[in-house]
């Protein structure tokens, strides 16, 4: 039974190290798209909250919440 790692024909004739630095690049640039995600996130979710207490006195709070909770799971986890 052959026991050695198989090696894929699109890297068998490439240096191992470049191959890492391109896969450290690729992932660097993953990282930093993945944060900016965030950030903007973040933001819409303070400039909501700026909304909601600015509005409070005028919004059904069992609306706002349900509406808050279906954004959070639908959209913020897909970038965590």
């Amino acid at each position: 039974m052959d026991t050695q790692p198989k090696i894929l024909k699109s890297v068998e004739h490439t240096n191992p190290s470049e191959n890492t630095a391109e896969q450290y690049e690729s992932l660097v640039q993953q990282e930093d798209e993945h944060i900016e995600r965030l950030k903007t996130c973040t933001k819409l979710i303070w400039d909501a909250l700026a909304i909601i207490s600015q509005k409070a006195s005028v919004l059904h709070m069992e609306t706002v919440k349900e509406a808050a909770d279906h954004l959070y799971e639908e959209n913020y986890l897909k970038f965590v």
